[in-house]
């Protein structure tokens, strides 16, 4: 007769998928709290490029020296102009990237429940973790789309994230679904 413990023993496939979903989660928190403070981030580069191109206007041409550095500092400030317009934002964007902090804060604390709970083998973090992944990818989804219709730089990582998270989730998603599930049915029974 089998033992109870040889009857639970967790499947690595899951003790992976909940380990990684904890990493990943942790992670995520962090991006979370980046966004939210990003849109503070952006202002103040911003003020210190406006305050650069005010300062390099003021040189006094005395001397051939002098033309050169104001020709240079000129060269610079056009440089820092065309980054400063191509780190233009739509005015929607600081609320958007509180909305995307907030909702990658409350996703990552959702997918750490989760995995907390899929390592401890409880029945309901199966349809969690489906919960999880659809919102989670249908989010994803949306940031992407929000991007790709974006001419500004500053939205060509969410590009790249998003594509990259919308793959691993997939990815997951199809470990999950291939593999045994019984243990958590087991373990209830």
């Amino acid at each position: 007769m089998e033992s109870d413990a040889i009857k639970n023993k967790r499947p690595t496939w899951i003790s992976t998928i909940g380990i990684l979903g904890i990493i990943f989660s942790i992670i995520g928190l962090f991006a979370g709290v980046e966004d939210l403070f990003t849109p503070q981030a952006l202002n103040k580069q911003k003020e210190f490029l406006e305050k650069y191109e005010i300062k390099t206007h003021d040189s006094n041409e005395k001397n051939k020296k002098q033309a050169i550095n104001k020709k240079l500092k000129n060269d610079v400030t056009d440089i820092f102009n065309t980054f400063n317009e191509m780190m233009e934002k739509p005015t929607w964007y600081e609320k958007w990237m509180i909305y995307t902090g907030i909702m990658k804060i409350l996703l990552n604390l959702f997918l750490l429940y989760i995995s907390i709970n899929i390592l401890s083998l409880n029945s309901s973090a199966v349809l969690m973790f489906y919960i999880f992944f659809t919102l989670n990818i249908l989010f994803r989804i949306t940031i992407f789309e929000v991007s790709i219709n974006q001419d500004s730089v500053i939205f060509f990582q969410d590009r790249i994230s998003s594509l990259f998270h919308i793959i691993l989730n997939l990815a997951l998603l199809i470990i999950f679904l291939k593999g045994n599930k019984d243990i958590f049915k087991k373990r209830f029974i």
